[in-house]
Parts: C-alpha cells; structure tokens; sequence
C-alpha cells in the first residue's frame, strides 16, 4: 500500500543546525569558522548604503505588507523581524536559499500569527546580504483575522503607461544539457522545449546569461577513465555554449579555453586530495569544485573543498566493485533516507539522532584520518595542527 507522508503547513525548510552549539546554523558556522576572504589579493571594500526611507506597515488579513522607498545603487534589501521594537531582529528567510535580500521596495510577510505584533527593520545592501548596513524603522504591525478582503484589479488593455524594470539579466539553469536531447519516450521534443524557455527568459524577462549548474556532468560525458589516467572532452559543452550564445546573444568568453583552464586547476586540486587520501587508506571516489570568474575576470575557487558533504569517501581497504562500498561521506544519510516513506518534496523527514551521531563520527573520522589532526582540536582552536 502506497504510503503518505505527512504534510505540514509551512513552506520553508528549517535550517540545518551545528550539533555542537544549537543555536548556531551551518551557514553561520562556515562564515565564522571556515569562509573568510583571502588577504592574498585585494578585495573592493564594501559599499554602505544610506537606510531607506518611509518605511511603513500595512497590517492585513494573513500577512503585513511592508512599503518604502528605493535606494539608488540598492541591490537589494534586507528585511529583519523581531517581536518587539527593542530586538534581537533577524534577517527573514523568505525561501532565497543563501541570498536573503529581496527586491523591494515592498515586501510581503505571510509567515506571521493573527493579532500577533512584529516590529520590522529595512536596510539597503548592494549584495545578497545580510550585512551590517544601517537600517530603518522599526515600525510595528499585527496582522488582522477574518476573511480576506476581495481585491479588484482594472486593466486597460488599450493604454501603455511604462516599462517594467528588468531585474533579471541572469538565470540559473540544470542539466543545459537537455539543449542537446530530441524526443522522449512520450514523444516530447526536450531539447526544443528548453530552447523555448530559454527564449521567453530572454524576451519576457531581459536575460542575456545563463548560471550553468553541473555543466560538467556525466550527460555531457566530460570525465571518463581509462583504466590508468582521466580524460576529458569538452566538446558538449562547446555546443551547449554555442546554443546559448545563439538564443542568448551574448558571447562571453570562448568557452574552450576556459573549460582546459578549469580543468588544469580540476585536477591539480583532485590530485592533492587523492594523494593525501591515499595515505590515509581512503579512496577520494569522487568530488566537486566550483569556480567561477570575478570582476576582474580571474578564476576562482569558491565553496567549500574535499569535503564529505562535496566528495565520496570510501574504505580502501573494504573497497569492491559493483556495490555500495563503506564511506565516510553523506550517503550514509542518502541510505537512510532511501528507506522512508518520504515523496521527496519539501519538508523532509527529520533525522533521527542516531543518523545524526552516525553522519557526525563518519565526518569527524574522515577529518582525522586524512589531516592527521584533532577534529575536537580544530574546533577550539581553528587550526589544523598535528
């Protein structure tokens, strides 16, 4: 019998919290312990931006509706919430992964209690934020109860008034590889319905780029091995980039050149870690990298690296081909989690805490084995030491 998992009534997904300190999520264990910029290089200072302006509240039925004036230069804003005037505020999660700034200047806060007041703060950033930028307000507002009031809307048809502003010269996209595929087993033409997506981006919404999420994947048959060495092709990703330069009309850079750069550092970086893998009786199976360009148009490394979150880690000793193999790595949480009764929409099952000490001494083992020091150590004093 099919079983149905149970549904709640909230759409965010709670943030993943550090074992060792509760009240402390992963991403701000990154940002303090581990993501610092490089001082190896100059960076741009930051821009502060004056705090907007006529910040009100508009208390309605279900949510607040927060209005105030655009910042020139402003990227975004940053809206914080706390229950009552004085604070803490905290930069609202509005489902943006990472990237907490919205576009403003009015945002809508449906995550709130009947008659329950909240105070608000606005600041303008010129990145995703949050970041330290003077805000405004805090103004205060509860939401009203009941049924919501009808809304009547008059357009006309006949009359032109302005232009929308165009906030997205860039999307992201997976698998562009689909740009190559011809007809499914139902008779659908895949590659042409993501050229036509692609080209209502481009007309509707002014995009003239494309982020390209796992552009290195194995549909594009990049990475192959042949029994001694890797190898790699990068000639679907030529086309792919020449698909995109004709629907997109804007070349960037020649896409050869950069793929034979990007994989020169690849391995480079694949090599150190399997090495150092090696010595530690762990085969590093496989990993990610991500770079990109930066203003200047320099490649970088960004995110994190050799990871048991971004690699597989596997026993050398217990390895055997065609079956899965002992790891230190996520898929001890995939296995778990392969096993329940879950239909893999937002929200997931929560991890029991023995999946939870499981994941943790299998990371903090792959930690010790392959630098050699204490992870407990490095937890104090942020410091690989031996």
């Amino acid at each position: 019998m099919p079983c149905t998992p149970p549904r709640t009534g909230s759409h965010r997904r709670p943030a993943a919290v550090v074992s060792a300190d509760p009240t402390r999520t992963v991403r701000q264990d990154w940002e303090q312990r581990i993501g610092h910029r490089s001082e190896r290089r100059p960076v741009s200072p930051a821009v502060e931006l004056p705090p907007p302006t006529d910040l009100l509240a508009e208390p309605g039925v279900g949510q607040i509706t927060l209005r105030w004036a655009a910042v020139d230069g402003a990227a975004g804003y940053v809206v914080s919430r706390a229950d009552q005037p004085d604070g803490p505020f905290l930069a609202l999660d509005h489902g943006g992964s990472d990237v907490l700034g919205v576009p403003g200047p009015a945002y809508a806060d449906t995550d709130v209690l009947a008659e329950h007041r909240y105070a608000y703060t606005v600041a303008a950033v010129t990145q995703g934020g949050p970041a330290g930028a003077p805000a405004c307000g805090p103004v205060v507002a509860a939401p009203r109860s009941g049924a919501a009031e009808p809304v009547y809307v008059d357009v006309d048809a006949a009359r032109t008034t302005g232009t929308l502003h165009r906030l997205w010269a860039m999307v992201g996209s997976e698998r562009l590889s689909q740009l190559e595929h011809g007809h499914d087993q139902f008779g659908n033409d895949v590659g042409d319905d993501v050229r036509q997506a692609l080209a209502i981006a481009r007309d509707e919404l002014g995009v003239r780029r494309v982020r390209a999420h796992a552009i290195l994947h194995d549909d594009l048959q990049v990475f192959s091995w042949d029994g001694t060495r890797p190898r790699f092709r990068f000639d679907g990703v030529d086309r792919v980039f020449d698909t995109l330069v004709g629907l997109l009309a804007a070349p960037g850079r020649e896409a050869g050149a950069l793929a034979e750069r990007v994989r020169d550092v690849a391995l480079r970086l694949y090599a150190h870690g399997a090495a150092a893998c090696t010595r530690a009786g762990i085969l590093l199976a496989d990993t990610k990298f991500e770079l990109g360009l930066d203003g200047d148009g320099t490649l970088v490394l960004a995110d994190e690296v050799l990871t048991p979150d971004s690699s597989r880690f596997w026993e050398a000793a217990a390895y055997a081909p065609g079956g899965s193999q002992p790891s230190y790595d996520k898929q001890y949480v995939r296995d778990w989690l392969e096993g329940q009764c879950w239909d893999k929409t937002d929200p997931g099952p929560a991890l029991p805490d023995g999946v939870v000490a499981g994941t943790r001494a299998r990371y903090v083992e792959a930690f010790e084995r392959i630098t050699g020091a204490s992870f407990a150590r490095y937890r104090q004093e942020d410091v690989i030491a031996r």
